[in-house]
């Protein structure tokens, strides 16, 4: 099959050379396939055609000749113009800083000109550009537009809650705050608002969850079964890479980023109660050092059991005498005893731990009070999945005047509105609180026949990547399939109108946002109550989505992948973009969200594994290459394979280097599945850039994780002495898959060895899948 293709692609090659001198009047010449070997080229399906012309389009997230991206419309052609070509290869040459070696960094080669070719005059220092963020950022221009035009959002109570958000001024939230610190615990250092001994955290955490939704200090969700989940909060003032269990006790409370957090408390604190310095000083350091302390117990799950080299030589000769002794292996706790690294079991915590908290007083009152029951009346069932933490939450109740600063100083932040760039707060603000109406009228802006398309176009990528995945990983996703979410039709916005039907609009921004709240929880609790009666089934309320039609990312659950219609627009994505650059974009999400299906399962397995349930062959190999990849993050990182720990940055690594991987090979087998004289197969390069169809796959790969943090500073250039300097996570999700795949080094020539191209790669896709190369 191997040579038959080689046979076949070198005169699909020889033809497309000839017939682009005849269509375009001029040869390549020295434009093909420059510096690469042609060979190697031909037999994976490498083309290099230059300045072919395209076929009119009329929209699909293309470019108009103007230059500019213009939105999904009629008329669709699945190639681009000679216009819009030269436009999307003119936008991804710009980024590329052509003076780097693509084998030593490749994050700087694809990205080293992105920051300064994007609009930046309202970022912020600090914040991050990537094309995640632009596309988002799209997404809320267009919805702001439809908001704005009254007879385009056709709905009273969204358009009431959004107009109350743009108008609210500097002394109704003054108003606001004086009221809400006093209804909310108070704060012991504002006048006649504090009552010691009358302050329950426990139920002021209950009542912001009720009333505003807000997860501070304990998070409250519901499990598909209906029953009550309390966990860790998922998001600190300290960003999560500095307070997690592993890093928080080693961080010094002197550094840099300390002063610059609590300098950010204490300018929100005298902006709030007017506090002077000192005042303001004193309680923004309480405030750090109490979530700092908290910090040493959160994201305990993600912290991965290393065992030292001492330790797996003992182990390995405790195997050998047993493999001697003719005896099998004995089975511990975490079923029988193996070589490598395995993250610890989350929920193999102490029984009594769990039995502590699951009757502890303090706890059920919590639940009580969010599923509104009567407190003490009977116990309540609920599941625990962050032990360590509630235990430690838990026993340091008497630090109350602690908890009302923390309590007051995180619902604060949440709920008061920015001076500044009012109108996108107000628009996210809407998407948060009306997600499926706000999605349905996102979805509804594009035009039906575009979305028919476009919905045939994810199908057939969807089809094909799911072909490439070995069959041995096929298990956990072989029944999943992808969707574009879905609403109620023929009502207002998709939404029946008896679901907001309850809101009341005749109060301020906070009132109304409350009342969002109180209807919002009520229409889930419809959702999760059973039909009165058998044979009477009530109709769903609110649309059960992974995702909206405005999200820019991919969601799934055991049923479906779905995708957001705010993803499907450039540059991440155009219906008539060539194949080359969708099957590394749309292509890698979808089959990135398919493997982390099957990470998922693999990693259970690895924890439900036990006496009764030992390890198996294709578990071990699973075991093996996630250590394969976990030293591999560890040595980028740290210059030593014994130091990095945090297992879910290790499964997004995982994923990102799999899906690569089975993102080419889709491609790989569509170009094998096209004819040698399809007219098409011309554009599946760009004009401007000379590079084969193959490179501009990892090229468009890249491009779309670039991510550069903006700075109002000059940046100084990372010392020569100190080269882990460059080594973040940023260029790790470029550089760290494309040196795992061979397919890489082979069209930019890397030798064996190179950083890009490393000797000994990582992958959990085996041998049949190098096979199917």
């Amino acid at each position: 099959m191997l040579q038959s293709n080689r046979r076949r692609y070198g005169r699909l090659m020889l033809w497309a050379m000839i017939g682009c001198c005849v269509w375009t009047g001029q040869c390549l010449g020295q434009g093909y396939n420059r510096n690469y070997r042609s060979q190697q080229s031909s037999n994976r399906h490498s083309m290099n055609y230059q300045n072919a012309p395209g076929f009119v389009v009329g929209g699909s997230g293309a470019v108009g000749a103007n230059g500019a991206a213009a939105s999904l419309g009629g008329g669709l052609s699945h190639v681009q113009s000679a216009t819009e070509r030269r436009y999307t290869g003119g936008e991804m040459l710009k980024f590329l800083n052509v003076e780097q070696d693509p084998c030593s960094d490749f994050y700087d080669y694809a990205c080293g000109k992105w920051l300064q070719n994007q609009n930046v005059s309202d970022a912020r220092d600090g914040d991050v550009v990537t094309v995640p963020g632009l596309l988002e950022r799209k997404v809320v221009q267009q919805l702001q537009r439809r908001l704005d035009d009254a007879s385009r959002n056709p709905h009273p109570v969204v358009n009431k809650f959004y107009r109350s958000c743009l108008s609210t001024n500097w002394n109704e939230e003054k108003l606001f705050i004086k009221r809400f610190v006093a209804t909310y615990g108070g704060l012991p250092d504002v006048k006649d608002t504090w009552r010691e001994r009358a302050y329950q955290w426990i139920e002021i955490l209950a009542r912001l969850k009720l009333d505003f939704n807000l997860d501070i200090l304990i998070a409250f969700s519901m499990a598909p079964n209906g029953r009550p989940v309390l966990r860790e909060p998922s998001t600190t003032i300290m960003p999560a890479e500095l307070c997690n269990a592993e890093a928080s006790p080693q961080i010094d409370e002197q550094d840099e980023i300390f002063e610059t957090i609590q300098m950010e408390i204490k300018e929100k604190l005298q902006l709030w109660f007017d506090f002077g310095d000192g005042d303001a000083n004193r309680l923004a350091g309480d405030i750090q050092r109490f979530e700092f302390d908290l910090c040493k117990f959160m994201r305990k799950a993600d912290i991965m059991a290393i065992k030292t080299d001492e330790e797996e030589e003992e182990e390995e000769d405790g195997e050998r005498e047993e493999a001697d002794s003719g005896r099998p292996p004995p089975l511990t706790n975490y079923g029988p005893r193996r070589q490598g690294r395995s993250p610890i079991p989350p929920h193999l915590h102490s029984k009594q731990r769990l039995l502590e908290l699951e009757t502890n007083q303090k706890l059920i009152n919590f639940v009580q009070l969010c599923m509104g029951q009567p407190q003490g009346q009977g116990r309540t069932d609920f599941q625990i999945i962050s032990p360590e933490y509630l235990q430690y939450l838990t026993g340091i109740s008497g630090r109350k005047p602690s908890f009302a600063n923390y309590i007051m100083y995180r619902a604060l932040s949440e709920l008061t509105l920015p001076q500044m760039d009012r109108k996108p707060y107000c628009v996210r603000k809407v998407m948060q609180m009306f997600p499926e109406y706000m999605g349905n009228l996102y979805q509804m802006s594009i035009p039906a026949q575009t979305r028919e398309f476009v919905k045939q176009d994810v199908a057939s990528i969807f089809r094909d990547i799911k072909e490439a995945i070995p069959r041995s990983l096929r298990k956990s996703i072989d029944s999943l399939q992808i969707s574009e979410p879905s609403y109620q039709s023929g009502v207002v916005g998709g939404v029946d109108p008896q679901t907001y039907a309850g809101i009341k609009t005749n109060g301020n921004y906070w009132e109304i946002l409350k009342s969002i709240t109180l209807n919002n929880v009520q229409q889930q609790q419809a959702l999760l109550t059973p039909p009165p009666q058998r044979g009477r089934q009530s109709a769903p309320i609110l649309a059960s989505n992974v995702v909206e039609a405005f999200a820019t990312h991919l969601g799934s659950n055991e049923k479906i992948v779905q995708f957001g219609w705010g993803l499907l627009q450039p540059p991440f994505y155009a219906y008539n973009y060539p194949k080359s650059l969708k099957y590394s974009s749309l292509g890698f999400a979808i089959a990135r969200q398919l493997i982390k299906h099957h990470l998922d399962e693999q990693n259970a397995n690895d924890r439900g594994a036990t006496t009764r349930q030992p390890y198996s062959a294709q578990l071990d190999e699973f075991l093996s290459q996630r250590e394969c990849f976990r030293a591999q993050m560890s040595s980028y990182f740290f210059n030593t394979p014994d130091v990095f720990r945090n297992a879910s940055q290790l499964s997004e690594f995982m994923a990102d280097a799999t899906a690569l991987s089975v993102a080419f090979t889709a491609y790989n087998n569509w170009l094998d599945k096209q004819e040698a004289f399809n007219p098409d197969l011309k554009f599946e390069t760009l004009p401007k850039m000379n590079f084969s169809n193959t490179q501009l796959f990892f090229i468009n790969f890249a491009q779309i994780s670039c991510a550069e943090r903006f700075s109002e500073e000059p940046v100084a250039e990372p010392s020569e002495c100190c080269p882990l300097d460059l080594h973040t996570p940023e260029r790790l999700k470029i550089n760290g898959p494309l040196s795992n795949d061979e397919e890489f080094g082979l069209d930019f020539n890397c030798p064996i060895g190179a950083d890009l191209n490393l000797a000994d790669k990582c992958s959990i896709l085996g041998n049949e899948f190098k096979r199917s190369y």
